[in-house]
């Protein structure tokens, strides 16, 4: 009888701040390994590009001209993702800077 007592006086006994790092704790067990939530993340990131690629959507944003030192008006379009179906070193590739010379 003596050990339940003693087991219920150490519950009953817990300060407010360890019964919160005992929360956080039961949390953080519960939570995926760190790969498994990126690669989670990555294909998110995927499927929302692709769909906002169909979609036709653009962003619209003020960038600084660097000649004049004027701000301007820049528009960005959602692009497909080519370089797993393209020629490696062609032009078409997405790893290729827009502005290079092909």
């Amino acid at each position: 009888m003596s050990n339940l007592s003693k087991t219920l006086n150490t519950v009953s006994t817990k300060t407010m701040t360890q019964r919160f790092l005992d929360t956080v704790e039961r949390v953080g067990n519960s939570v995926p390994h760190p790969v498994v939530i990126f690669l989670i993340l990555i294909a998110i990131v995927l499927v929302l590009s692709h769909l906002l690629y169909m979609l036709g959507a653009t962003v619209t944003y003020q960038v600084i001209n660097p000649d004049t030192h004027q701000i301007e008006t820049a528009t960005t379009n959602a692009n497909r993702m080519e370089f797993a179906t393209s020629t490696p070193g062609s032009c078409r590739t997405s790893w290729v800077s827009p502005r290079s010379a092909c």
